[in-house]
């Protein structure tokens, strides 16, 4: 039996792509679901906001809601270029989808609910929550953006994920 013995040239090599990538992923990953908790707060201190403010004049007052968030159709339209240029790309599954599934169904029902408030309530209370409606449609938007790059179109939006190959 031989046995080749290894040269000092010999050099193993340790291809990391594969790293790069599932590290990218998760880094675009927890940006995208820190701004959306940042804005999830942000709408509690709203509401808590909102409600001192009627106990105490009797009003309800709805200032101007800002959001980090680019509009639902400027996101579905990225989204829509994107689907275009990589079409039949998709790969499987992976516990982040599940995750993004969830945040998914979050977002629904958060919507639901405050489309809800603005079918019921009086015109003061659709100020208060129509705005929060459109938020609600853009984070979705960017979770759904999110899974499309997680479940392997290759893209985020209009820019490719990475090349690291030439």
């Amino acid at each position: 039996m031989r046995i080749k013995r290894k040269t000092e040239d010999e050099t193993p090599i340790l291809n990391i792509s594969s790293l790069l990538d599932v590290m990218f992923i998760l880094l675009i990953f927890f940006l995208a679901t820190s701004t959306l908790a940042r804005e999830e707060q942000g709408h509690i201190a709203y509401l808590e906001h909102c409600l001192s403010e009627w106990q105490r004049t009797g009003e309800l007052v709805a200032p101007a809601l800002e959001t980090a968030i680019p509009s639902r159709d400027t996101i579905e339209q990225g989204l829509e270029r994107m689907r275009h240029k990589v079409e039949g790309q998709r790969s499987g599954t992976t516990a982040e989808t599940e995750l993004l599934q969830r945040a998914i169904e979050a977002e629904d029902v958060t919507s639901s609910f405050y489309k809800r408030m603005v079918a019921e309530l009086d015109e003061e209370g659709q100020q208060l929550f129509a705005r929060f409606v459109e938020i609600e449609e853009g984070h979705l938007a960017i979770v759904r953006a999110e899974m499309d790059a997680v479940t392997g179109l290759g893209y985020w939006f209009d820019m490719p994920e990475w090349q690291f190959q030439e």
